[in-house]
């Protein structure tokens, strides 16, 4: 193959991978780019529903978050785990800490100081929150999220880094 057309074909290659990361990077950023398993009305109305119990449903993901901030304070990522399975909230006891994704999904890029929906959450600390998500690299750490900036960083699992927002999913059909 002559190496001009070889050269060229890579180049084209590269060009429509990255056409095609940000057609991806795009549909997973816009959730309405994705099929919603919620009816028509709850995909059209508010994303945030004050349950008027201490809790808020978001729509679009399906998740069923306590309002408030658990903790006055910073506690280990392990007492937030035992936190979160001990908690009857709402007339449920399924709650568990949000995974890094999970938590992800409150981060509003629009707002910072708290980064956050303050309508629907808010007592959001500017601060970090514990998740569920153990390090790739070390059981010893896991993520949190940071409301101040919005970003996902690693911390010790026993240091008292974080605050405490519980979640559990929405059963099909509720």
């Amino acid at each position: 193959m002559n190496p001009n057309t070889a050269s060229a074909i890579v180049g084209a290659l590269q060009s429509v991978t990255e056409a095609l990361t940000v057609v991806a990077a795009h549909a997973l950023q816009t959730p309405e780019a994705a099929p919603s398993p919620l009816p028509i009305a709850a995909a059209n109305g508010p994303r945030f529903v004050d349950q008027g119990d201490g809790t808020v449903i978001d729509t679009v993901h399906r998740l069923h978050w306590s309002k408030a901030t658990l903790t006055p304070k910073c506690i280990s990522q392990h007492a937030a785990v035992k936190l979160c399975n001990e908690l009857s909230l709402a007339s449920h006891s399924d709650w568990r800490l949000p995974t890094r994704a999970e938590l992800l999904t409150l981060v509003d890029d629009t707002r910072h100081s708290p980064a956050i929906n303050v309508e629907a959450f808010p007592d959001t600390k500017n601060d970090w929150y514990w998740t569920g998500t153990i390090t790739a690299w070390s059981s010893s750490h896991a993520w949190y999220v940071s409301f101040l900036s919005g970003g996902a960083y690693s911390g010790c699992r026993v240091s008292s880094y974080g605050l405490v927002r519980a979640v559990r999913s929405l059963p099909p059909g509720q």
